[in-house]
C-alpha cells in the first residue's frame, strides 16, 4: 500500500473485472504473512456484471510500527468457479 513512519493511515482502492459472460460475485479476504495487522475490507464481497469492473476500497491503519516490511495480499474467489487470484 506504500511506505510510511510507525503510524500509518493509507486508502487504496483495488479494480476487479469480470471478463466473462455472466454476473459474478467475488469474495475478498485479507491476509498478511507473519504475525502483522492486516487491511481492513469494508466490502467481503462484491457482484460484478459482465464485462464490467469495480472499485474495491482497501483501508490500511496501524500504530507503532516497527521499521521493516510489511506484507501479504488480498483473496479474491469467484462464487461460480471456486478459482482464487
Amino acid at each position: 500500500l506504500g511506505s510510511g513512519g510507525a503510524d500509518v493511515q493509507l486508502a487504496r482502492s483495488l479494480t476487479l473485472t469480470n471478463m466473462g459472460t455472466a454476473t459474478e460475485t467475488y469474495f475478498l479476504e485479507a491476509a498478511v504473512l507473519h504475525d502483522q495487522p492486516a487491511p481492513a475490507l469494508p466490502q467481503t464481497a462484491v457482484e460484478v456484471q459482465p464485462g464490467t469492473s469495480v472499485e474495491v476500497p482497501v483501508e490500511w491503519a496501524a500504530t507503532g510500527l516497527a521499521v521493516g516490511t510489511y506484507e501479504g495480499f488480498i483473496k479474491v474467489t469467484a462464487s461460480s468457479s471456486g478459482v482464487q487470484s
